[in-house]
């Protein structure tokens, strides 16, 4: 509390400090136990007290795969481009071709990453199967160096909807040096398929 004390002529004013207890914030209402927290409701934890990690929506990992698609397009553009002369090669190496019990392997691998515990939802679907269908082709290119290779991946699905579904294709190629793999999966609420071509270009 402020006093005054006068000393002859002179008048003097002194003001005394707050007490510990006047300069403590009050908790109330700012996260504390007296109050809510002005942050919002906490996080659900784990049973490890742990919080829980969010989970990422499917529209989400798109954007993120495109953004890396981008990036890894824009080092290509920046890398120089080696000029070779022309082989006049019309059949590719013996010891460089895709051996298709491993694409297999690749292609049923593929189905059951991405599509193994999913539902039938005509929004995600297509993007699924673009999804997979860029995962085949990627394995195939990054697994095994077979140069003047076209690969082909095509996805399908489809709802169990108590129809028949008949799928069939036509092809120019060569036998000795083209081939394709099919794979399948089956779900409660649907039917995937993929088929992975691989043409040899001379």
């Amino acid at each position: 509390m402020p006093t005054v004390m006068n000393s002859g002529k002179k008048r003097i004013s002194t003001v005394s400090a707050p007490s510990p207890s006047q300069l403590k914030p009050s908790n109330a209402g700012k996260g504390s136990p007296d109050g809510p927290d002005e942050a919002g409701p906490a996080r659900p934890k784990a049973a490890g007290g742990t919080p829980r990690p969010k989970q990422l929506s499917l529209a989400t990992l798109m954007m993120l795969k495109k953004r890396i698609g981008d990036i890894r397009a824009r080092h290509r553009r920046n890398r120089p481009v080696k000029k070779m002369e022309n082989t006049y090669r019309l059949e590719p190496d013996s010891t460089k071709k895709f051996p298709p019990k491993e694409v297999q392997q690749i292609v049923d691998n593929s189905l059951r990453f991405f599509l193994g515990e999913s539902k039938y939802d005509p929004k995600a679907c297509p993007k699924l199967a673009k999804m997979v269908s860029e995962d085949v082709k990627r394995r195939m290119k990054n697994n095994y160096n077979c140069p003047r290779y076209k690969i082909i991946v095509h996805v399908t699905i489809a709802q169990k909807s108590e129809q028949i579904l008949m799928q069939a294709s036509r092809s120019v190629t060569d036998p000795a040096t083209d081939d394709f793999v099919t794979g399948l999966l089956e779900r409660p609420t649907f039917r995937a398929s993929a088929t992975a071509f691989w043409i040899y270009c001379e």
